[in-house]
């Protein structure tokens, strides 16, 4: 096998026909080729002279629910620090990685529960985040390890509310 034939994947049949039509479409003679308008399009019906490769095309993909046991596998997959691409093909061969990517962000989001905060928890959380101010990046990482059972997003999410809320009662009590 060539080059030609691994890079381009062509259809022999189309080939054929495109070489049988091209001797049928051009005159032998150099008396006749003087111009391309002679050339009626009605003699090469609706094939075209350049011959452009065949492209294969993916089936129509439809959209599959995800499983529990696929869940199972993108989590493990994730837990042993294995890329999205290396979890797409050993885990699930018929997820894309962007389509692992997503649901283990969608699964992230859902496993964040809404937990009602009591007030010691809030009070915590203030102090946690006066302690932890000057860190920059792993900030709200740090302020989540004092509240055991909290995630760093709850935490941020929690103080930009209490944040309000404080805000709103200084407003309330200067007017």
């Amino acid at each position: 096998m060539d080059i030609k034939n691994l890079l381009c994947n062509t259809n022999e049949y189309m080939v054929e026909q495109y070489e049988k039509q091209a001797f049928e479409y051009y005159p032998t003679s150099p008396s006749s080729w003087s111009s391309a308008s002679s050339i009626s399009s009605e003699s090469t019906g609706s094939f075209s002279p350049i011959l452009s490769p065949v492209r294969t095309t993916k089936q129509h993909q439809t959209r599959t629910p995800w499983t529990s046991s696929e869940d199972y596998l993108l989590e493990k997959g994730y837990l042993q620090g294995l890329s999205w691409a290396m979890i797409s093909s050993k885990y699930l061969p018929h997820r894309s990685r962007g389509c692992c990517w997503g649901r283990f962000k969608t699964l992230q989001t859902k496993s964040t529960e809404k937990k009602n905060w009591s007030e010691s928890e809030d009070r915590v959380l203030i102090g946690a985040i006066q302690k932890h101010t000057r860190l920059f990046k792993q900030a709200w990482r740090s302020v989540a390890l004092d509240l055991n059972e909290r995630d760093w997003r709850e935490c941020e999410i929690r103080s930009a509310r209490i944040s309000g809320l404080l805000a709103n009662q200084k407003r309330q009590s200067l007017s």
